[in-house]
């Protein structure tokens, strides 16, 4: 015998399976980013996956005497030496240490030109994020690492303004040498 169901619960299901059953929002490659979410101090940041080399658990570095306050150092990953960049330096956030589970996130432009490394605290997750839904930055937020900020997110994520961060003049570090 099948169970009876009154005419408003059936009516309240239907509906609830038709909502459930909509896509709510258009996450077409065209119109959204994926992005890998991650953590600096308080912050959270997002930086499109596809500039993202590798992710590696934190490792000594080499100190550079003489580098910028925001160059840790530089790492060997696999064979390739690269620097290491303190980005809490770059936008001005206060961290008071890196925690042991950080990790170091390898960025590389699509030319593979540029590699390098930045010291995050965590990685949280991936998500697509719609390009409308990404606001500019506030006017009230100033300071040298908003040229590297494209935008906020609806749910407060900086999204990283890649192209600009990797190609940065601030972050290449020169290999040639002159004798």
């Amino acid at each position: 015998m099948e169970p009876i169901i009154k005419p408003d619960k059936k009516s309240i299901l239907k509906n609830r399976a038709r909502s459930l059953a909509m896509v709510p929002e258009d996450l077409s490659a065209e119109n959204c980013l994926h992005i890998a979410v991650f953590s600096i101090g308080n912050e959270l940041f997002g930086i499109e996956t596809v500039y993202i080399h590798a992710i590696i658990p934190l490792k000594e570095c080499t100190p550079l005497p003489g580098a910028p306050s925001f160059v840790n150092g530089i790492i060997n990953v696999r064979g390739q030496i690269m620097a290491l960049f303190n980005p809490c330096e770059i936008f001005q956030i206060k961290r008071i240490d890196l925690p042991v589970s950080g990790k170091i996130m390898i960025l590389e432009s699509p030319d593979h030109q540029n590699i390098f490394g930045i010291t995050v605290d965590s990685i949280d997750n991936t998500r697509r994020i719609l390009l409308d839904a990404i606001k500019p930055i506030p006017q009230n937020i100033s300071g040298s690492g908003t040229g590297f900020i494209r935008g906020i997110s609806s749910s407060g994520i900086a999204l990283l303004d890649a192209p600009a961060f990797i190609s940065s003049s601030m972050l290449i570090v020169n290999q040639s040498v002159e004798h």
